[in-house]
Formats: C-alpha cells, sequence, structure tokens
C-alpha cells in the first residue's frame, strides 16, 4: 500500500531525529539547492524534545530588536489598512500579568541540547532576515519546509513538493515578514498535529511579529501586493486556531485524509480579517493567474476549498491546478489497466445512476451525473492504491484528481438555488442524490476530518431534503428505490455516533423491508452500482446492519 507519509530524509523535524549511541545524524536544510549546508547533531539524549517553544534563546534578541521577554502591545493587535478591520488572533500579554512572565521564563530557561555547525560547513541561515539563535531557526525551518511540502503531497517519491517549498523559503529569505509568518505557521501546523490547544508564547511572539510587519507593508500600494505578502497573508488567515476533533464514534475514511494534510489543515479555523485582505490583494495583482510563484495559487485554491467545504458552501476561487496531465480527453485519467485491476472489488461502479438518469435529462441533473462519472474514476484510483499497485502518477496529479473533483461537487447548484433562477427540475431525487454524493465524499474523495459541526451539517441538510422530497416509494420503480436506499444509507454512515442517525435507521428499515433485502450481501450488492467504496465503508455498513437487526 502506497502511504502519504513525509519523506523521512527531507521533511522530519528535530524530534524525530535523536542522535542514538553519541552518533552524529545529517539533516538536509533545505531543498536541494541547499544541499551543501547540512546540520550535524551530536549526542543528543532520547528523552529529550527540541522545538522552539521550549528553546533557550538566552537574552537572544528578535530581528530588528524583538526581544522574546516581552510582547509589545502595540504589537498584539494589527490593523488591515485596506480592510480597516482588527486582527483578534493574538493575545495580549501585559506587563504586569505574573503569570505570562512566568511562562515565558519558563520557556526560556529550558535547557537544549548543542546543535552546531562544522567548521568546514557554510552557514545556510546567516542570509535569512532574523537575529534568532541558529538552533531556533534550524527547527523553526525543517518545521516549515514540512508544513510547506504537506499543503502540495506528502508522498516520499514527490520532487514537486520540495521545489514548491524551496520556492517559498527562497521568497523568506528576502522578506522578514513572510519569514516570521511562515514560523508562525509552522508552529501552528505542529501544534494541530500534536492536539496542543494552548499556543506558546514563542509561537504568540512570532505571529504578533509577523502582523506587525505585515501591516507596515501593506500601508504602500507600491509594496503592499507582493508575492511574499500574499504568501504570509495565506500563513497567518488560515492558521488562525484549530478544532478538535467530534468526541465519539466517526466513520472510517479512506487513507486520502493525509494527502495534503487534509486531516490537519480541516481542523484549523481562519482569521476573516486576514482573509478578506487576502482577496484584496489577490485583486490588486489582477487576480489568481498572475501569481507567478508555481504552486501558491493552486494551494490558495486548496486553502478556500477547505474552508468552504467546512461549511457546505459553493468555493469562492477557482481550483487551480499543479498538472495538466491529470485529465485526459475530458476525464480523468485512469489507465485500461487500473480499470481491469479495480473492477472485481468495485463491481458494476455507478451503473444504476446511468440507468435512472440516462442521457435525456436536465442540464443540473446532467452536470451532477457528470461529477458522479468523475467520482467513479477516482474511486478507481483509490481502490488500486489501496491494494498497493504500482501506477505511474506523478503525486501531483493525485492531488490535481481529488480537488478537482470534489470542488466540482461542490460548485453543482443546489434545488434552492435552482428555483431561484425560476426552474423547475420535476426530479425529487436531485437534492438527496447531489447532498448523499458529499457524504460518499467525505468518507473516501475529499476525506474531511469529522469536527464539531461538520458532519451534523450535511446529515441534517440530507435528512430535510429526504422528508421534502415526500416520495411515496411503493409508487417508484425499483431503480429508483434502490437509489433512494443508497441515498439513505450514505446518510446513516455520515451520521455515524450522531442523534440523526436514528432518522436514517428507520428510513432504511422501511427501504430494505420493501425491496425484501433480507441480507447484507445483497444490500452491498446493491449499494455497489452506485458509489461505493468496499474498503473504506463496508464495515460501517456491517455496523449499519446490526443496528437494523437489534432495532437500534
Amino acid at each position: 500500500m502506497q502511504h502519504f507519509l513525509p519523506d523521512s530524509k527531507a521533511t522530519t523535524s528535530f524530534d524525530n531525529r535523536t542522535s542514538r549511541g553519541g552518533r552524529s545524524q545529517r539533516v538536509p536544510i533545505f531543498n536541494d539547492e541547499f544541499g551543501h549546508a547540512d546540520l550535524v547533531i551530536r549526542g543528543r539524549p532520547p528523552n529529550v524534545q527540541v522545538d522552539a517553544s521550549s528553546a533557550s534563546l538566552g537574552s537572544s534578541s528578535f530581528h530588528h530588536g524583538f526581544s522574546v521577554d516581552r510582547v509589545s502591545p502595540q504589537w498584539t493587535r494589527s490593523t488591515w489598512s485596506s480592510a480597516g478591520q482588527q486582527h483578534g488572533r493574538i493575545q495580549e500579554i501585559n506587563d504586569n500579568d505574573e503569570e505570562g512572565e512566568d511562562e515565558v521564563e519558563s520557556q526560556v530557561q529550558e535547557v537544549t541540547p548543542l546543535v552546531y555547525l562544522d567548521e568546514w560547513q557554510s552557514d545556510p541561515f546567516s542570509a535569512l532576515p532574523s537575529d534568532l539563535p541558529k538552533h531556533v531557526l534550524a527547527e523553526q525551518m525543517h518545521q516549515s519546509k514540512t508544513c510547506l511540502l504537506e499543503m502540495v503531497t506528502n508522498r516520499s517519491s514527490d520532487s514537486y513538493g520540495p521545489h514548491f517549498a524551496g520556492n517559498i523559503l527562497n521568497l523568506a529569505v528576502n522578506n522578514t515578514t513572510l519569514l516570521y509568518a511562515m514560523m508562525f505557521a509552522g508552529m501552528m501546523f505542529a501544534r494541530t498535529a500534536n492536539n496542543q490547544t494552548t499556543p506558546s508564547v514563542l509561537e504568540l511572539q512570532f505571529g504578533a511579529r509577523a502582523i506587525h510587519m505585515l501591516s507596515q507593508q501593506l500601508r504602500s500600494p507600491a509594496t503592499a501586493a507582493t508575492e511574499a505578502n500574499i504568501w504570509a497573508v495565506v500563513a497567518l488567515g488560515y492558521c488562525d486556531n484549530f478544532i478538535s476533533l467530534r468526541p465519539g464514534k466517526h466513520p472510517r475514511q479512506s487513507f486520502l485524509k493525509e494527502l495534503q494534510s487534509l486531516h490537519i489543515y480541516g481542523r484549523m479555523t481562519v482569521n476573516l480579517a486576514h482573509i478578506q485582505g487576502l482577496k484584496q490583494l489577490i485583486q490588486l495583482l489582477g487576480g489568481l493567474d498572475k501569481i507567478r510563484t508555481p504552486g501558491i495559487a493552486q494551494v490558495i485554491s486548496f486553502a478556500d476549498l477547505f474552508e468552504s467545504t467546512r461549511y457546505l458552501l459553493r468555493p469562492g476561487l477557482p481550483c487551480v491546478f499543479h498538472t495538466r496531465t491529470f485529465m485526459v480527453n475530458g476525464r480523468l485519467s485512469v489507465s485500461l489497466q487500473e480499470r481491469r485491476w479495480a473492477e472485481n472489488a468495485l463491481g458494476p461502479l455507478g451503473s444504476s445512476f446511468r440507468e435512472i438518469w440516462g442521457t435525456y435529462s436536465p442540464l443540473p441533473v446532467q452536470k451532477l451525473c457528470e461529477v458522479i462519472r468523475d467520482a467513479c474514476d477516482f474511486t478507481i484510483v483509490v481502490e488500486n492504491y489501496a491494494e498497493g499497485r504500482w501506477v505511474p502518477r506523478l503525486p501531483a496529479e493525485l492531488t490535481d484528481q481529488r480537488n478537482y473533483v470534489h470542488h466540482k461537487l461542490m460548485s453543482l447548484d443546489s434545488d434552492a438555488e435552482i428555483a431561484e433562477r425560476g426552474e423547475w427540475l420535476h426530479d425529487q431525487h436531485y437534492e438527496p442524490c447531489r447532498l448523499a454524493c458529499l457524504a460518499y465524499s467525505f468518507l473516501v474523495i475529499f476525506p474531511f476530518p469529522p469536527i464539531l459541526g461538520v458532519f451534523e451539517r450535511l446529515g441534517s441538510r440530507l435528512q430535510k431534503s429526504i422528508m421534502r422530497s415526500s416520495l411515496r416509494l411503493e409508487e417508484l420503480g425499483r431503480a429508483r428505490q434502490e437509489l433512494h436506499l443508497w441515498i439513505v444509507v450514505m446518510g446513516a454512515i455520515i451520521c455515524t455516533g450522531l442523534p440523526e442517525r436514528a432518522f436514517y435507521i428507520r428510513e432504511l428499515s422501511q427501504t430494505l423491508k420493501l425491496l425484501k433485502v433480507s441480507s447484507f450481501d445483497s444490500l452491498v450488492r446493491i449499494l455497489q452500482t452506485f458509489l461505493w467504496h468496499p474498503k473504506t465503508s463496508n464495515y460501517d455498513a456491517m455496523d449499519l446492519w446490526r443496528a437494523l437487526k437489534l432495532d437500534v
């Protein structure tokens, strides 16, 4: 099975590189362009962890006299001169607050192992616009690179991700604002991955420093709309805080939840003032297509996609792709061999949709069918990767295919939007099917983390759409009855561990009796004619079947 993990040689932070037996280990700092600058870590005790929040800074000061011992209140809030909104992320630390002083002092006094350069090696940090100690910069650069790599793909065989990370790091060499914003985002990324709810003082200081310098840059139109500033705003805007996962039982999701670290970025909240400022900067620049640094526009598009997904909204930005080869002749690039490999496991995937709607349907239904076709193709990709079959597909192509399908699905019109245009679908299954496809995407294609409110919102909307449709199942043909069965099953699975699940179990029980489905295997055979990935959802379907038998 292919694992979407960072390259252990290029992206692992110092926490995972302790020295054993007193032997030295070389850790690359940037990408190949900085390959000459390796750090040597010697004699680190295995029980000592190093991160920027526990680094021994001594009496060192930040760039331009920014001291580690205080965060000046004037830097704890910033104003977007163009947007006119205040940033509410950084909390003030009062000089007279004894608790704040104790926290800073405790972090400063912690002992860290020595990390130094051999005499024959050049210093890669001398060019960085910061007076931070080298060991703090070393940790932050590795952490930031990991954060940047995983915005594209976290497969070890990827070469596009390191190139993108190198481009951003090169921008940071000449831009102090970007450097501090990037280090702040890297610390936020690591904190989210480790489920640490409380930010360190150093993280708050990095954020405050970045905001202060960014506000100065934005005062002048000549220095505002630069790509370095745009990326600094992205780092600050999409890494405001993080949300814990919903307690209780969750449905199973495909391994793609780690692609682009969606399981981490999907939990981060945004700062609306910064996002508004980002939109204005993009407008000043002339649009996303005017960004020249490869990867920035694509990552901004991805960030907008996962933020829209959190609230089940239409994406506000177009989908920008890393590659051009992820599609062939208007369809996802999936070879005939890949389809043959997955055929036995997936069965007649999507065949019932074609039987129900055919080729002569209203335009919104046709668009829905196109998305379903793409979702079927991508399910084949997921199945082959889950089986560990080697496929000559670039990691960035996999990212593009996944985001293309989900962006297209999120861009479909709801029945309410269609009605506002004065159109009438005459198809009561459209809206429930659209929402059930979203549930399928949450499980298999775009596995969004089950944070509080997301799955509840989708389950509730799907329930209301089923109730509004007022379908008389006994008057429908068997194909439509089976479609209703699939819709209800998707709703029941997405509501695993939620109160809304009871509605779907009652509805499912009635539908199974109408269809005279008496075994679990018969149920799965029906589901596989729609959208279904057995390796992801068969276990949850079995759990649902047991609940039906127990009348839960």
